[in-house]
């Protein structure tokens, strides 16, 4: 299974954003790009942490760009 990525980027698709995306993937890892305003904490979540398309898992990493 691909290493999932959580990418924290202000804008999903910029340049830069787009770049990131690819360069993980060419990797082999699993990018999921994320606005830091959607993400937030949670009660109801094991981590503690709702991040959008993790379903309650944790990443394997995250990026803050």
């Amino acid at each position: 299974m691909a290493p999932r990525i959580a990418v924290l980027v202000d804008r999903k698709e910029d340049w830069h954003a787009r770049q990131l995306r690819a360069a993980f993937r060419r990797r082999g890892a699993d990018p999921v790009l994320l606005s830091l305003a959607a993400c937030g904490f949670s009660l109801d979540s094991a981590s503690g942490l709702d991040l959008p398309g993790f379903a309650g898992q944790l990443p394997t990493a995250a990026l803050v760009k």
